[in-house]
């Protein structure tokens, strides 16, 4: 076996090599904690905006709403992630889905629901969803491309399997907590909680090194959030 062919070998023997590296777990964590919360704010908006509205299609409306914007920034949104620091990107991003949870947290609140009217209130949900598809189309390949940044080229493999096992697993933990907190805690505490997530994970997100637009070995993981 060649030198070459030494460092792109997977290393099979230690499932956890990728998880050794402090670098990772930081992402990993942070990773978890926000999709975790994006989860549980998918879970509450949806019954909350039928509880507002009683119509089965204004549910529909809340994915319309942030796949737009999503979808249409999916090509500028990949391009500003290769010329950029993606660290920066993703405190930014992340940044602006607390703002948009304390955002949900009002509306959710007496004081709004003394202000506005519900169809109004749902109309401020759809226009929170907007902006959070524009923001998630530059969290997603931002995270992705920060593993290849992070780990070596050997480890990518184990990597991803942490990666694709941390995701699947904050996501159902996210719908369950958010379903559980609406029984528990009610619409309003949920977002509370769910802002404290986000915290969290920022916290996270600022102990990875800064990570400026460069040529990576390895660096072809795509993103997926």
């Amino acid at each position: 076996m060649t030198e070459s062919e030494s460092i792109n070998t997977q290393i099979t023997d230690d499932p956890f090599a990728s998880v050794r590296i402090a670098e990772y777990r930081y992402l990993m964590l942070g990773r978890f904690l926000f999709v975790m919360a994006l989860r549980m704010t998918t879970t509450v908006v949806g019954w909350w905006i039928y509880k507002l509205t009683k119509d089965p299609f204004a549910i529909g409306l809340i994915g319309l709403s942030e796949v737009i914007p999503a979808l249409s920034l999916a090509l500028y949104s990949g391009h500003r992630v290769d010329v950029a620091d993606k660290r920066k990107i993703i405190l930014t991003t992340v940044s602006g889905f607390f703002v948009l949870a304390v955002i949900l947290y009002y509306l959710s609140g007496a004081h709004a629901a003394i202000l506005f009217p519900n169809k109004q209130i749902a109309l401020f949900i759809y226009g929170v969803f907007f902006v959070n598809g524009i923001l998630r189309s530059f969290t997603g390949p931002a995270m992705g491309a920060m593993i290849a940044f992070i780990v070596p080229k050997n480890l990518l493999q184990n990597a991803t399997v942490w990666s694709q096992g941390s995701f699947l697993s904050a996501s159902v933990t996210g719908h369950a907590i958010g379903g559980f907190s609406i029984a528990l805690i009610g619409v309003n505490n949920t977002f509370l909680l769910i802002s404290g997530i986000i915290l969290a994970g920022i916290f996270s997100f600022r102990q990875l090194k800064p990570k400026p637009p460069q040529v990576a070995e390895g660096t072809n993981l795509p993103g997926k959030v």
